[in-house]
């Protein structure tokens, strides 16, 4: 099972529920484990979150690969990021790209 999202009290629900009310974890996350790099979830385009980055944007599914260029560890939250568009879709994703 793959979980992403928190129900309202905040435990991970199953990557297919039905819970309208659910938030995607980096919505919420409050950086107590520090700042964090993710994928695995693909966007449209690289979501910032307060304590956390999404960078996977699809390249598989022809949108773009993206990078993210930290230059002092000590300050996670002051990056770069890089992005190039896919040569090509590798494969068909099951939804839209949000």
């Amino acid at each position: 099972l793959y979980f992403r999202d928190l129900d309202e009290n905040g435990d991970f629900l199953p990557l297919k529920h039905n819970n309208s009310n659910a938030k995607y974890w980096a919505e919420i996350y409050d950086g107590k484990n520090g700042f964090i790099v993710h994928g695995h979830q693909p966007f449209k385009e690289v979501k910032r979150y307060k304590y956390s980055l999404a960078i996977d944007t699809g390249c598989v599914f022809g949108n773009k690969l993206s990078a993210v260029f930290i230059k002092d560890s000590a300050k996670p939250w002051e990056y770069e990021v890089f992005s190039v568009p896919a040569k090509k879709e590798y494969a068909t994703y099951f939804r839209e790209l949000k």
